[in-house]
């Protein structure tokens, strides 16, 4: 099942605190930036790891559950290619109490080191030749398989660079590091974006992905208003400012209102498929009393509640990933997401 996906641009251009804000465990050299890419999309945004030290620099996320067989994508983006092995932009498989099993690291020639435990593990397979340049997003997606007779496989933009097979690892895996290591000093930038993890729960999402996009969809019109706008007429222009104004808000008193609904902009017509859709709300309560909230989606009628949980006092992102379309019971169609309504819901 998917567990995590991220494209960065929820913060803002230097939002990386943001990121802290229920998402990613800590952020240590990172920041979130523009896309690097002169061509990307207007408002593209990326994480940049850019402090450097013998420590691993990057940012953490903890999964909600362990398993034994994870799987991670993301694109990578490298200013320079490294010129020595004292620089290695690195992605971390962890077990639960954040110990590395498995690394997998760029190298001087452009390609990929599987290795074992840390950054600086033994490297216990490579990739043939170089799989990046330097100024390039380049998708990989990393399946592990953490049991006694353990293995992992790194893909490329879809087709396989580097395997290993019947290793000893014996643990399962929670969390998942994304970052860069440097004995040398400063010297270079990686840039990550269109981040997902995986496990293999569930029916849908249990195996390697392919190449995928990560898509940000804004609310563009109330359907229902029902809460209170801190300021103006609706809800929308409200929830859709990025980065987010905390002066800016809108509220459900108590006892609870019906819920809030909101329409969204539509996918860029050239996808032609999706994994799952990600509802993100960014919520908080102004007192120490009881306030619940569930998210939920509305396809053609149909609803789809996410958890009904209890939040804080302070601004979090509370996120529910919906993995088929509560109307068919099936993946999502593009059209039907084009379609899609939202609810934010106060329970208590």
């Amino acid at each position: 099942m998917l567990t995590h996906t991220d494209n960065f641009s929820l913060y803002g251009v230097n939002g990386q605190l943001r990121m802290l804000e229920g998402v990613y465990a800590n952020n240590h050299g990172t920041s979130v930036t523009v896309d690097p890419d002169p061509n990307a999309p207007a408002g593209s945004l990326a994480a940049n790891v850019n402090n450097f030290g013998h420590l691993n620099e990057g940012f953490r996320r903890i999964e909600d559950v362990d398993d034994t067989v994870v799987g991670a994508s993301w694109r990578w983006w490298v200013d320079s290619v490294p010129q020595d092995d004292n620089d290695r932009p690195v992605v971390k498989f962890l077990n639960p109490v954040a110990e590395p099993v498995v690394s997998i690291t760029l190298n001087v020639a452009g390609g990929v080191d599987i290795r074992n435990g840390d950054t600086t593990g033994p490297v216990v397979a490579s990739s043939d030749g170089p799989v990046i340049t330097a100024r390039g997003w380049y998708h990989f997606e990393v399946r592990v398989d953490s049991t006694a007779d353990g293995n992992v496989e790194v893909r490329v933009e879809g087709r396989t660079v580097a395997t290993i097979l019947h290793q000893n690892y014996s643990t399962t895996l929670q969390q998942f590091m994304w970052g860069m290591w440097s004995a040398a000093g400063p010297l270079y930038q990686c840039y990550y974006k269109d981040l997902t993890t995986w496990n293999s729960l569930g029916a849908h999402n249990n195996d390697f992905l392919g190449s995928v996009l990560v898509i940000n969809l804004e609310p563009v019109a109330d359907v229902a208003l029902n809460w209170t706008p801190s300021t103006g007429a609706n809800g929308f222009s409200i929830l859709d400012n990025i980065p987010p104004d905390d002066t800016k808000y809108i509220q459900a008193d108590n006892p609870p209102p019906a819920p809030y609904k909101c329409s969204f902009a539509p996918l860029p017509p050239e996808i032609t498929g999706v994994r799952a859709v990600m509802s993100v709300v960014r919520a908080g309560k102004f007192d120490g009393g009881d306030g619940s909230l569930q998210n939920g989606l509305i396809s053609s009628a149909t609803l789809v509640n996410g958890s009904d949980r209890p939040i804080t006092v302070t601004q979090t992102y509370w996120r529910d990933i919906f993995e088929t379309d509560p109307h068919t019971a099936a993946p999502w169609l593009p059209a039907a997401v084009n379609a899609v309504q939202m609810q934010v819901n106060r329970t208590t």
